[in-house]
């Protein structure tokens, strides 16, 4: 699949988005072609105060949260099981959460209230 990042990017920093150019945006970053699977689940969803991350890769993993404007603004590094993770300082929105292992990365979408 061909990603329309830097389209979108590009767009962004003039100030405007093309809904297409977002959709296709989100559609490559959540796509599984050509990406080894990582499973993990993040609760609650939506989220005021915190979320939870739970994964059963057997190695220590990196988060990132990403929001609609492209910027990341967590990354942390974590361990196997249940991670919590604050975001009582967030502006409400839609983010990204993408978590990386040795073995692949995963992307799922978090809404913040």
């Amino acid at each position: 699949m061909t990603c329309f990042a830097f389209q979108y990017l590009e767009e962004l920093s003039r100030g405007y988005v093309n809904v297409a150019s977002e959709s296709a945006l989100v559609s490559c970053l959540t796509s599984t072609e050509d990406r080894p699977s990582v499973e993990f689940t993040v609760f609650p969803n939506p989220a005021q105060e915190q979320i939870n991350i739970t994964t059963e890769d057997q190695d220590y993993y990196d988060v990132q949260v990403v929001n609609s404007r492209g910027l990341t603004v967590l990354e942390l590094n974590k361990s196997l099981g249940l991670t919590t993770i604050d975001i009582s300082g967030q502006e409400t929105g839609f983010y990204m959460l993408i978590l990386t292992t040795k073995n692949g990365r995963d992307i799922k979408k978090i809404i913040v209230r």
